[in-house]
């Protein structure tokens, strides 16, 4: 792939007030390779499997100094690598209908630009669940949300990050019901 005239974010925070200022511009051209694969199963009743994933090296083919990206920097907040996998099975009980299902994510470091500072995430994965029932017009789950507790830096602009900002974490292992 080609890109020509890339949006891109470019930020700074002004030394008089600490403020950030931001903006867009057309500010460079791209270059990539990569591969995405997608891969369904759901040959038993009530069954389906799913797995995939993205390999891509995209870089930048020019200096953009007001963004702090230089050639041959990966696009910013383009990962490598992302991962996925998913599990659900549904099965009936009585009148109602049940269901399980389990996910996982993973999410390769990505950067992200500013002039004179390079902030890089770190690798994440993400683990889901729920189980439940459903009857004609209700259903009640159990849910867990980042089963593993990841708590690694997801994502930031490299201008806050650069002033002391926080990054972008996942929310804590997180245990809850669902009724509807």
């Amino acid at each position: 792939l080609v890109w020509d005239d890339i949006q891109t974010f470019v930020s700074t925070v002004n030394p008089g007030t600490g403020q950030l200022v931001a903006w867009s511009e057309n500010a460079s051209s791209a270059e990539g390779t990569g591969i995405d694969l997608a891969l369904v199963y759901s040959g038993i009743d009530g069954l389906t499997l799913s797995l995939s994933g993205n390999f891509a090296n995209t870089e930048y083919q020019d200096d953009v100094p007001a963004a702090g990206i230089a050639d041959g920097d990966a696009v910013s907040q383009s990962p490598d690598t992302t991962l996925s996998a998913s599990g659900s099975y549904r099965w009936p009980v009585g009148d109602l209908q049940a269901m399980a299902f389990l996910s996982a994510v993973y999410t390769d470091e990505r950067s992200d630009y500013a002039p004179g500072y390079v902030y890089t995430s770190d690798a994440v994965t993400m683990v889901n669940a729920r189980i439940g029932v459903e009857g004609d017009s209700w259903s009640a789950y159990l849910t867990a949300e980042n089963l593993g507790n990841e708590d690694g830096e997801v994502s930031q602009l490299a201008a806050i990050a650069q002033v002391g900002g926080l990054p972008v974490r996942y929310r804590p292992r997180t245990i809850g019901a669902e009724v509807t």
